[in-house]
């Protein structure tokens, strides 16, 4: 019982130190004015926290063509937890291609992920044949990682690539 008075008194003292703050704010009397904006989009999803980035998903089902909603969805993989990032790289793998800036932005970050992000990653990457100059390059700096199950992935990667052996190995000095 203890422990609910102090969390009611914390309550009453944060009220307490707000409410001068309040007696200062302008106040809404009718008439209200309403201005009208008219957006033209496809999709619009308002937040983005949790409920805002499955709605993004979710609504992005059929849409994944857009350049702006992939890159939003990516944008949302940083932050988002497991579940979350889960998803995204799912609907990413539904989308007719890949938007050049997700691959821009996301190879950028391949040297810092996880083993799972990686692979789901490089998963991504197989699905739509992203095997560019500067992604193999990307890849292969991943090679020199001290884990090798990170090491192994993108050795996977690049070998299902069509990548010799040989030219491997050239990444991996580079």
């Amino acid at each position: 019982m203890e422990r609910r008075n102090a969390i009611k008194s914390l309550g009453t003292l944060s009220l307490g130190i707000a409410a001068p703050s309040l007696a200062n704010v302008e106040k809404l009397v009718a008439p209200y004015k309403i201005q009208k904006k008219s957006i033209i989009t496809d999709i619009l999803v308002v937040g983005g926290g949790t409920a805002g980035t499955i709605a993004a998903i979710q609504a992005g089902r059929s849409h994944l063509n857009s350049d702006t909603l992939q890159f939003a969805l990516f944008s949302i993989y940083k932050k988002a937890n497991h579940p979350i990032k889960r998803m995204i790289v799912e609907k990413l793998m539904e989308a007719p291609y890949l938007s050049s800036e997700l691959i821009t932005s996301s190879r950028k970050l391949l040297g810092e992920w996880n083993g799972k992000q990686l692979g789901d990653f490089l998963k991504l990457y197989t699905t739509h044949a992203i095997n560019d100059l500067e992604t193999l390059e990307a890849v292969g700096e991943i090679l020199k990682n001290e884990n090798s199950f990170i090491a192994r992935q993108a050795y996977n990667f690049l070998k299902e690539s069509n990548i010799s052996d040989k030219e491997i190995e050239e990444l991996k000095n580079k």
